[in-house]
């Protein structure tokens, strides 16, 4: 299914549900295993008992007719518990004026995601939840898996893809660091933000990033950027005034002149950030809000698939 002509259908994010599902319909038919594991009762396979095996999984029967002891496996497909964390700070907003038809700013990009895989994990009867968080924790929702909860999920999804941005920076440490106080078991942690914070912010990034790890959940991050702008600095030659959204602080120069050491400088932080969570065993998705969204979407349940086999 070709996701530019359904956005092609909407002026806004007013239809963000039924967006989500006819995606997820185009998507879902394609994957045989879930490219998300869980924790289910349905029998599997058998695998030969280890001693520190939990004897309840013992197939007794099995064990009467060949006086072997066999573990059931079960088959990891539902009862996931998969938390979204998003970032709703103001440099999310950019650029501004965005989200109609197949034009994205980040965090209407992160939302419509979002969206998409609480759809698909809908259709496993699986949980999830969301926070949004900027200087505060704005919202908490935790895991559930009924349609009421899915609903109410992409109401608030859709007021922030829409909100008018107020100056709010990002404390993305410190909301981590509650974000693992809160979750009552072990989750997939699914966080987007474009991470655009000083370095000593980073640095508590990570602190928050390892306390979930601590407590046995997979984190995946997606990064969330306008690779054009943000990364190639490519804005002309003509002199720009360039406005910071978290503070309003503005730089009126010529881009061309700052673009190669911009470009230097933005390509050892990316380097940086990817290098320290690969070195924390935590999945980094470098996400383009100028590319495809099929095609994003796409690539990350491919992965997800083909590393589950």
């Amino acid at each position: 299914m070709d996701i530019k002509k359904i956005l092609s259908k909407f002026s806004g994010f007013s239809n963000l549900n039924f967006l989500a599902t006819q995606v997820v319909e185009g998507q879902i038919s394609g994957l045989h295993p879930s490219p998300f594991h869980g924790f289910s009762s349905e029998f599997a396979e058998h695998k030969t008992y280890n001693i520190g095996d939990n004897l309840k999984h013992v197939d007794w029967k099995l064990y009467g007719k060949t006086d072997k002891l066999f573990i059931k496996k079960f088959q990891d497909e539902t009862n996931l518990r998969c938390h979204f964390i998003l970032d709703t700070s103001s440099s999310m907003y950019y650029p501004k004026a965005q989200n109609t038809k197949n034009s994205f700013n980040k965090v209407g990009y992160s939302c419509l995601t979002i969206a998409y895989l609480m759809e698909l994990l809908k259709k496993q009867r699986d949980r999830f939840g969301l926070s949004l968080f900027n200087e505060d924790c704005d919202f908490f929702a935790p895991e559930r898996g009924n349609q009421r909860h899915f609903m109410n999920l992409l109401e608030m999804l859709e007021k922030t893809s829409l909100e008018i941005p107020k100056l709010q920076k990002t404390d993305i440490g410190s909301h981590l660091h509650k974000v693992s106080q809160k979750l009552q078991k072990r989750s997939m942690v699914v966080l987007f933000s474009d991470l655009m914070h000083p370095k000593k912010d980073l640095e508590a990034f990570f602190e928050g990033i390892n306390h979930l790890r601590h407590q046995q959940n997979e984190v995946i991050i997606f990064h969330t950027l306008d690779t054009q702008t943000e990364i190639d600095f490519q804005l002309g030659d003509e002199p720009k005034k360039l406005i910071d959204l978290e503070t309003n602080e503005s730089l009126t120069l010529f881009p061309d002149e700052y673009q190669k050491s911009y470009q230097e400088q933005t390509k050892q932080w990316l380097k940086e950030i990817k290098t320290t969570a690969l070195k924390h065993k935590i999945s980094y998705y470098h996400t383009d809000i100028q590319k495809d969204f099929y095609k994003t979407i796409t690539t990350f349940l491919n992965v997800r698939e083909k590393n589950s086999k």
